[in-house]
């Protein structure tokens, strides 16, 4: 019976673990994904510094990307030590992790540490 119980247990923690879980998509999904935890992988093309950051832009230069991932002043240290100037990624393939949010518009991940980024090989584009 106690063996039963625990197992019941196990199970409810992998079906939890499970469920929580970031799913992984193309970036040019991530506009139909909106207060989703996500993983989004796709082709950097443009690395825009702006007065509290870096925009990532994915798939296609501003205007025209398909997603943004946003680096805040304060975290670009920990993404230089990581991975270098972020303008030596355009052209890579790379993944971002987090919520997606809207801002005027334009879908955005923003990422908090250097954790949530990776640079991936070939993805489906």
């Amino acid at each position: 019976m106690i063996l039963k119980k625990h197992l019941n247990i196990l199970f409810i923690i992998f079906i939890a673990s499970v469920s929580q879980a970031a799913n992984t998509i193309s970036s040019k999904e991530v506009p139909f994904h909106h207060g989703e935890n996500i993983v989004a992988c796709g082709v950097l093309k443009e690395a825009s510094r702006f007065n509290k950051g870096v925009y990532l832009n994915m798939d296609a230069a501003y205007p025209n990307q398909s997603m943004t991932f946003v680096v805040w002043e304060g975290d670009l240290a920990e993404f230089n030590k990581k991975f270098g100037n972020l303008n030596e990624l355009v052209e890579e393939n790379i993944c971002g992790s987090g919520v997606v949010k809207e801002y005027k518009g334009r879908s955005q991940i923003h990422l908090y540490n250097a954790f949530s980024l990776r640079i991936e090989g070939d993805v489906e584009q």
